[in-house]
């Protein structure tokens, strides 16, 4: 058993080395120089009506950079359908979950711990 659990202690050690070992020796900038960042292109929630590679601007559909006001609607339909669900699926009040889920990779899971962090002081 001990055996076992040293092995396992060296493994996690040996990856970790070669993990953290190459990171070391990448050279780092001393300051990024920002200046010559711009690509010249619009970007798109400036470009309006007029069009990037054959699609106009805009977040939304039409050029358009405001959320339209369907689907803000929708939304709020479809919210007012959640509600606890207990184990077997079925709306249980009492002792009903509802569950927020994050599924992703790593930045999906750091964005997510920041909004419980934000989140955890409406409690």
């Amino acid at each position: 058993m001990m055996k076992i659990l040293r092995l396992k202690i060296l493994s996690l050690i040996l990856l970790v080395l070669l993990v953290a070992l190459p990171l070391l020796s990448v050279p780092h900038a001393a300051a990024a120089d920002c200046s010559k960042t711009s690509t010249g292109n619009t970007p798109l929630t400036e470009l309006g009506s007029n069009l990037y590679q054959g699609k106009k601007g805009g977040l939304y559909p039409d050029g358009n950079n405001a959320l339209p006001t369907n689907v803000v609607q929708t939304g709020k339909e479809i919210a007012k359908q959640i509600q606890p669900l207990n184990k077997e699926g079925n709306p249980d009040s009492e002792n009903g979950k509802i569950v927020f889920l994050s599924i992703g990779n790593m930045i999906t899971s750091m964005e997510f711990q920041a909004f419980n962090r934000i989140a955890g002081s409406d409690r």
